[in-house]
């Protein structure tokens, strides 16, 4: 989500709209656990949703997945 002018959010949405348009044809995005308040970082397509602790790992996993590049 941006604000009104075009602004990430937060620096976890700013992170988000770096990944996304890196990858545009994956669908990207984060979850904060409601308990623990850790964020983990999701991607699709691929045989099976990618998951990762962190934009960075998740920008690797992206990477390292030859039927999407």
């Amino acid at each position: 989500m941006d604000r009104d002018d075009g602004r990430p959010l937060n620096v976890l949405d700013a992170e988000l709209a770096r990944l996304r348009e890196r990858f545009p044809a994956w669908r990207v995005w984060w979850i904060r656990n409601a308990v623990s308040r850790a964020v983990s970082w999701h991607a699709q397509p691929s045989r099976f949703p990618l998951s990762a602790s962190g934009p960075d790992e998740l920008a690797g996993l992206i990477d390292a997945e030859p039927a999407w590049e």
